[in-house]
């Protein structure tokens, strides 16, 4: 059965690949142009995790899983997040992007991610369970998005940083997993946020550099220290799946082991990061193509960290 799933896994990963790859010759194709290459691979990184999320979750539910919704929640996320990002982003510039990912407004020709955005949203919007629950859960999500812009600077800091982080990443998984499933309610949101927590950890874990070299407050303050808190909120978060999904206990068995592999490919890239950032740039390079050339080969490493390589502007 195990080596079933992960041929079936495979298999989904490589369905990932073909969708994504027509989005970029699509309706995407504008916005790659005028992204970095980092931010370009970014992407690519966030549709895999967040389809494989929706995949697993599938099988929890032993529902059939929709690869193309996952890759268009997904591509919606990484823009959004781009956007966000942005140094000296204003509220009213959010807030139009917003918008169009509500469909509330038309995206402003001028700017591709927005237009990219308005024809993601159409086609995901078309494919969620209820829309209205969705509108409730999108809208949480992004009101911790803006809130994450305090990250910058000393703001934020101690329990609220703490606070701000786990909100978001628990919102962010809600919403992934109330677009596929019509019954996703209350009671289940609450059983999961201590598995958002821990996913958003983990994604500040992965970023820690990054977060350095912009001036983002994280809640991880070292690579051992947050290797071992991680663990500590993946043990909470199991203890919380295993609760809520108690029978037949083979239902909760796929999702962990993902989940532990997922746990250990982090901390291990985490670990080398913190080694190979102290290389020469033409090094870590390297690296990173042999790791780029791994994942055209097999897709499902690109679940995995990111890079090797210094991203532009990090010391």
């Amino acid at each position: 059965m195990t080596v079933l799933f992960w041929q079936e896994a495979g298999r989904e990963c490589r369905r990932v690949a073909r969708v994504l790859g027509e989005l970029i010759t699509g309706e995407l194709a504008e916005v790659v142009t005028v992204l970095p290459p980092h931010e370009v691979r970014h992407l690519r990184h966030t549709v895999f995790r967040i389809n494989s999320l929706l995949y697993l979750y599938a099988k929890l539910l032993r529902r059939p899983h929709r690869t193309e919704l996952g890759v268009l929640l997904g591509a919606i996320t990484h823009l959004l997040d781009h956007v966000y990002d942005q140094p000296g982003a204003a509220g009213g510039d959010v807030r139009a992007f917003e918008e169009v990912v509500f469909q509330r407004r038309e995206p402003d020709p001028a700017q591709p991610i927005q237009v990219a955005l308005a024809s993601l949203a159409r086609e995901a919007w078309c494919g969620v369970a209820d829309r209205a629950e969705l509108s409730t859960r999108l809208a949480a999500m992004l009101h911790t998005q803006r809130c994450s812009q305090a990250q910058v600077g000393p703001a934020v800091a101690g329990p609220a940083l703490w606070q701000l982080t786990s909100d978001k990443g628990h919102h962010s998984l809600c919403l992934y997993f109330a677009a596929v499933n019509p019954r996703f309610g209350t009671a289940e949101a609450q059983a999961l946020r201590g598995f958002g927590s821990y996913l958003q950890y983990m994604d500040d874990l992965e970023d820690l550099h990054e977060d350095r070299a912009e001036w983002r407050q994280s809640p991880v303050r070292g690579v051992l220290s947050g290797i071992v808190r991680g663990t500590v909120l993946l043990t909470r978060a199991l203890r919380d799946i295993r609760s809520y999904y108690p029978r037949p206990r083979h239902k909760t068995g796929v999702f962990v082991a993902w989940l532990l592999l997922f746990h250990a490919g982090i901390m291990v890239g985490a670990l080398v990061r913190e080694i190979t950032c102290r290389l020469p740039v033409r090094v870590q390079e390297g690296l990173d193509r042999r790791q780029e050339r791994l994942g055209s080969r097999i897709p499902f490493f690109y679940v995995a960290p990111l890079s090797f390589a210094r991203r532009p502007g990090n010391s």
